[in-house]
């Protein structure tokens, strides 16, 4: 008894289960430079999302220039560029390490370090420490 095979649309190649391989049959490995980047890159914000917070407690000068909407006070600039250093170090972490593999627990360690320093920059009784009178 003859088992029927399955057909390919006109042109496709069929791949063997288990993802495209390279010449040999092993699995080719893509540098995971460009995932460490974006996480190292989101610890980046975090970190400057904390340090605008303690920097808007400690100065007004600072606090009334982060005020960019009026509605939302001064979180509103904490944001923003929290997030534009978000985006600035993603694209700069990318560029140097797009086809770089890293090693993944410096990496993780990196990551934990500065949103660990970020939240607790964030955190209110450690803020409120610096407070402007």
């Amino acid at each position: 008894m003859e088992m029927e095979k399955p057909e390919t649309p006109t042109g496709a190649t069929p791949q063997p289960a288990g993802g495209p391989q390279g010449a040999g049959g092993a699995v080719e490995a893509k540098p995971n430079g460009p995932v460490v980047a974006v996480m190292l890159a989101a610890g980046i914000g975090t970190l400057v999302l904390g340090i605008l917070t303690t920097l808007s407690e400690a100065s007004t000068g600072v606090h009334d220039f982060l005020d960019l909407s009026e509605r939302v006070g001064p979180l509103s600039g904490k944001t923003v560029f929290a997030v534009i250093a978000f985006l600035v170090s993603w694209g700069g972490l990318h560029m140097a390490l797009r086809d770089r593999d890293v090693e993944w627990r410096q990496a993780t360690v990196a990551l934990i370090v500065l949103v660990a320093i970020g939240l607790v920059l964030t955190f209110p009784p450690f803020f409120e420490l610096f407070k402007s009178e």
